[in-house]
């Protein structure tokens, strides 16, 4: 697909998109990510930051759910140089931008997390869970354990 960066922010944000644009995660984060009105950005003013060609959501998306369509989110470890075995299923911003078994579970366990903390930091409510600094969760099986010999 080809994308047109000629203009900073356009209103059609699937135009930066690569990969899945008709996605609904996308939808939501569009309607709900937009630029106020605000001295220097007049002109972008309602449009959505995933619009904008320095948008890192956008970036995110093109680049996690790229790998994820192509079954290659195993390419993370070798990034971090850490094994993380094959991914069986992954969220962006806390949603599974595939549904699947692996990924509704994996919703679950995060919003345990999430409320977990809420718990103990006395937070009662957030509309985003913004204490997560990891926007790409990833759900990896257990390798096998092999104990060493005695």
């Amino acid at each position: 697909m080809q994308v047109d960066w000629s203009d900073k922010v356009v209103r059609g944000y699937r135009q930066r998109i690569i990969v899945d644009p008709n996605n609904p995660i996308l939808a939501f984060k569009a309607n709900r990510d937009r630029y106020v009105l605000r001295r220097g950005q007049e002109n972008y003013a309602g449009m959505p930051y995933l619009g904008s060609v320095n948008s890192e959501d956008a970036l995110t998306w093109n680049i996690f759910r790229s790998l994820q369509e192509v079954q290659r989110l195993d390419i993370i470890g070798d990034w971090l140089h850490i094994d993380i075995g094959k991914p069986e299923a992954m969220l962006i911003w806390c949603l599974a931008p595939e549904v699947t078994d692996a990924a509704a579970e994996l919703q679950f366990q995060l919003g345990d997390q999430i409320e977990d903390f809420h718990c103990l930091s006395g937070i009662s409510h957030i509309c985003k869970p913004f204490p997560l600094t990891i926007l790409i969760y990833l759900h990896c099986p257990s390798p096998p354990i092999n104990p060493r010999p005695l």
